[in-house]
């Protein structure tokens, strides 16, 4: 597994960013998003960000995707956690 980072990787992230958005992902500004490819199945990842709560409140609201796309860009799976 890659991590997609060079310049070399800048068509196929653009095509993961159009996948993501083409899939119904919503993310918002403070969400973090990577990229991975194994042959031909991308990975991504997505560490949603936590809204900022009441001090000792127990927050529920945050959580973590993966997307699973294949070589066409097509959603393949989604797993949450």
């Amino acid at each position: 597994m890659r991590l997609l980072t060079n310049q070399g990787d800048l068509e196929t992230c653009r095509a993961l960013w159009n996948a993501l958005a083409s899939s119904g992902t919503e993310l918002s500004s403070g969400d973090r998003v990577t990229f991975y490819r194994s042959g031909d199945t991308f990975f991504v990842p997505i560490s949603r960000s936590r809204r900022p709560g009441r001090p000792g409140a127990i927050q529920l609201d945050g959580y973590s995707s993966l997307d699973v796309y294949d070589a066409e860009f097509r959603l393949v799976g989604r797993f949450g956690a």
